[in-house]
């Protein structure tokens, strides 16, 4: 019965602040009273919301190691804690005379305090300029600001920060509000002892207000329940409005007046923790995120017109109080994404409500997705086995008759030798092989000195671009090949005309004095950068690539090398370099009859352009048909730089909306690339002549090594006529979620909770009887984080796989989680012998078709 402490992998430690602020004009609706004397319901003259963010206190302190005052970890439960648990009690159903039944063996609760610290600095930055992701939190019935702490703590441990709001709608188990005029302490009501703490009797606050749970039945004015929860979702999205412009009065600088103002007696250390948000909130982009009523709540904030938000993230949508005829009238403004527990996405006519809504959002946006976190089934599911499909005679879309290899360009497709080349003209005297040494004597210098100058510039380059785009500077790579290469030269001591000579190289790069304001000045003039720009126009083939493109993949020689069910192939290219200098290397290279049918454009899923279909090219046929035709991605289209991971998810998007593991290969000869393309869901295949040493124990290993791009390709081709081959024989069907009565599992009520903290107070209780909370809510933190972060397909790389190379050395494949996709075939370890009843489950993540 205690919270969590955050994972010890996790990069950041993480501190809350709590501000509570008046409003300029209170949010009050007169049409509701309670019964219970408490006034109007859906009134409030502040905003409270914690705020949990990254520090930089090493992950593994806990509240126990430090005693500093007021960096204290916080309460769970606000004091007065008996009004609290009268309020989380209320909205259970429990009676009040079973209250003491239930408290005294639920007393650690009582005193529960977060894992995490209090008031300290946000965490610093290599590059303070970057931005910070930033959510705001909406809790569902029953809720309040803490108790999706462990979701919070774990978003805020990876660099996020998360904004939870506590509504005053009658939705909280209870809430207290401090007027201006007031004071109390950091815990949110003044303190007189312990019997104060614990029952508030004698030692209230005379300004302050408090609000436990009220439930339609107790509303004076006998509403429709729907209609008052809707009067709640309005009341909801103007405390959503207020806390966003509270975060933004942060970031411009105003923490210090906005805490002042706070009727929670703000303290020394919450005024030098705020000061550390200036500037540092990513508000040009947040998010907006909620569960159940809460995910109501933000799903109608990004139905309006004035909606502030960039995205949405759903966790088990409450829809029915959301007026669904009103779609038509309000349509989703924002992209969407939808995490169910399967508990509701067995609730069937909800489900069907849910996947309305999320189709809408799609199409309207181009963008989200729906999965459900549930167990894989038992052997006794109905008599259904975990494979489960209805099974079809014909070739399902999960089985494409196509083959995509996708290949990274520059130093992969195409070599480094023209730069080299102009390098050596631009530099003669120093670089070519019958150049004098620098100790006045002959022999010249050996010829690959320039070769390794000009991958220095390359890798330089790579480097710095990448760089660029993780801070948030993306520049497209051009610029960034311009801007290096003085350095890069003057790095390998090749001196500029000016110099008067010199024998350079012997001098490791010390040739010239660049000191003070003379570092600034590019020293080579306009004639070397705009020959070494102009080389990289003229790129040549690397051996085997034009056999490779023309006739390997589509068998003109008639050498039988395709697998009969391939009927497509798909030629892509993703690259760092701009569209313009792809297209044009492919066209001088392939000509117009195997390169004119480029296919540059995204598809219409693409989250970059509403651009038409790829199938739309301006040459001839189809561009991904055998025999014509190549595609072409670029990172300039979204902005970020390979190894990003939506890099890849973005060339998934475009090269195949349907396909699986099968047909599906990256090719590079760099394996930081393949590495991320793995991590994506491609098959790899890494071409040895540029690095020529793996790496293994850095990027792992990929699933073919190839000498050239025509060794690459026949590899490629023998793979996959084995792997369809056996497919043939033991064909997989496609599996589709249906309900819990085809697989034999029951919803269990813990499933709904499992997204906050109750799962880790209540004691027994697991995700769903077999799959532990804790592993579930590493899976909801890793899926979330991966979401705020851009990733297309954020469960990619969730899945646990230990291999030949695991530390155990047992050479077996363990998975421990796993996903399953709508449409496709189930994983392949679920057609063998499932999880036997009693035993424990592997946890998997269902992703929902919206075709």
């Amino acid at each position: 019965m205690s919270l969590p402490r955050p994972r010890a992998s996790s990069p950041y430690g993480v501190s809350t602040l709590t501000l509570e602020v008046p409003l300029d004009t209170p949010i009050h609706s007169p049409q509701y009273t309670d019964i219970n004397g408490g006034g109007a319901v859906l009134s409030t003259s502040t905003v409270l919301l914690t705020l949990y963010y990254p520090c930089d206190v090493p992950p593994s302190t806990t509240s126990s190691s430090t005693s500093k005052a007021g960096h204290d970890s916080p309460s769970w439960l606000e004091p007065p804690k008996l009004r609290s648990i009268t309020g989380l009690l209320k909205y259970a159903g429990v009676p009040k005379f079973l209250a003491p039944a239930i408290v005294l063996p639920a007393w650690g609760v009582v005193g529960q305090r977060l894992p995490c610290l209090a008031h300290q600095p946000l965490y610093r930055q290599e590059k303070d300029r970057t931005r910070t992701t930033t959510i705001v939190l909406s809790h569902g019935l029953g809720g309040t600001r803490t108790t999706y702490s462990t979701l919070c703590i774990g978003l805020a441990a990876r660099g996020n920060i998360v904004a939870a709001i506590e509504h005053r709608d009658g939705t909280a188990a209870c809430t207290t509000t401090l007027h201006p005029s007031g004071s109390a302490d950091r815990d949110g009501a003044a303190s007189r002892g312990l019997w104060s703490w614990f029952s508030g009797g004698g030692g209230s606050a005379p300004t302050s207000t408090a609000k436990t749970y009220v439930r339609p039945d107790e509303v004076a004015e006998k509403p429709d329940p729907m209609v008052f929860r809707r009067a709640q979702l309005e009341h909801r999205q103007a405390e959503v409005a207020a806390a966003l412009q509270v975060l933004r009065r942060i970031d411009a600088g105003d923490g210090l007046a906005v805490a002042h103002s706070s009727t929670r007696s703000p303290t020394q250390p919450l005024l030098d923790a705020i000061a550390t948000f200036a500037h540092r909130l990513d508000l040009d982009r947040p998010w907006i995120a909620g569960h159940s009523f809460g995910a109501a709540t933000a799903l109608e904030v990004v139905r309006r017109d004035d909606c502030p938000f960039s995205r949405a993230l759903l966790m088990d949508p409450w829809v029915e109080p959301i007026e669904l005829d009103s779609l038509k009238a309000r349509p989703v403004r924002r992209p969407v994404y939808t995490i169910n527990s399967e508990h509701f996405t067995c609730w069937k006519g909800h489900m069907a409500d849910v996947v309305e809504i999320m189709k809408g959002a799609r199409a309207a946006t181009g963008q989200g997705w729906l999965c459900t976190l549930s167990a894989e089934p038992t052997t006794d599911a109905a008599a259904v086995p975990a494979a489960t499909a209805a099974a079809s005679p014909q070739r399902d879309e999960s089985d494409p008759n196509r083959l995509v290899v996708v290949h990274d360009m520059f130093g992969t497709l195409f070599s480094l030798t023209a730069p080299t080349e102009a390098l050596v003209s631009l530099f003669p005297s120093q670089l070519s092989p019958d150049a004098s040494s620098g100790d006045g004597g002959g022999g010249g210098v050996p010829p690959i000195t320039a070769e390794l100058i000009v991958m220095d510039w390359f890798h330089a380059t790579q480097r710095d671009f990448t760089y660029r785009s993780v801070s948030g500077g993306y520049t497209p790579i051009g610029a960034v090949f311009k801007a290096t290469l003085p350095r890069v030269l003057l790095q390998a001591g090749l001196l500029p005309r000016a110099s008067n000579g010199g024998d350079a190289l012997s001098q490791a790069g010390s040739g010239l004095d660049r000191s003070g304001d003379h570092a600034l000045v590019n020293p080579y003039g306009d004639e070397v950068v705009d020959a070494m720009m102009a080389s990289l126009k003229r790129l040549a083939p690397r051996p085997g690539m034009e056999d490779t493109f023309r006739s390997i993949y589509r068998d003109r020689r008639g050498e039988g090398t395709l697998h009969p069910s391939i009927t497509k192939v798909d030629l892509w290219a993703a690259t760092n370099g701009s569209l313009e200098l792809g297209r044009s290397s492919f066209l001088r290279v392939l000509g117009d009859i195997d390169g004119g049918d480029l296919d540059v454009r995204p598809s219409p899923s693409s989250s970059s352009s509403s651009s038409p279909s790829p199938s739309s090219s301006t040459a001839k046929g189809d561009a991904t048909s055998v025999g014509e035709g190549v595609g072409l991605f670029s990172c300039d289209e979204i902005e970020v730089a390979k190894p990003d991971m939506r890099v890849y998810d973005e060339v998934l998007q475009r090269v195949d909306k349907r396909a699986g593991q099968r047909g599906l290969w990256f090719v590079a000869s760099h394996k930081w690339d393949l590495y991320a393309a793995k991590r994506a869901g491609f098959k790899t295949a890494w071409v040895t002549y540029e690095e020529h040493y793996a790496c293994h124990d850095v990027f792992g290993t990929p699933d073919i090594v190839a000498t050239d791009l025509a060794d690459c390709a026949r590899q490629i081709l023998v793979s996959e006529r084995r792997q369809r081959d056996l497919d043939a024989v033991a064909p997989r069907p496609a599996w589709r979620y249906v309900d819990e009565e085809a697989y034999g599992a029951k919803p269990y009520a813990s499933q709904h909770t499992a997204f906050s903290d109750f799962p880790f107070l209540l004691p027994g209780r697991s995700f769903d009887g077999t799959v532990s909370a804790l592993e579930t809510m590493h899976v909801l933190v890793d899926l979330c984080h991966a979401t705020f972060r851009g990733r297309a397909q954020p469960w990619t790389g969730l899945e646990s796989e230990y291999g030949p190379g695991d530390a155990s050395g047992t050479g077996t494949e363990k998975r421990e989680w796993s996903v399953w996709k709508e449409g496709r075939p189930a994983p392949s370890h679920a057609t063998g012998a499932p999880v036997q009843h009693g035993e424990k489950k592997r946890g998997r993540i269902v992703v929902h078709s919206l075709e």
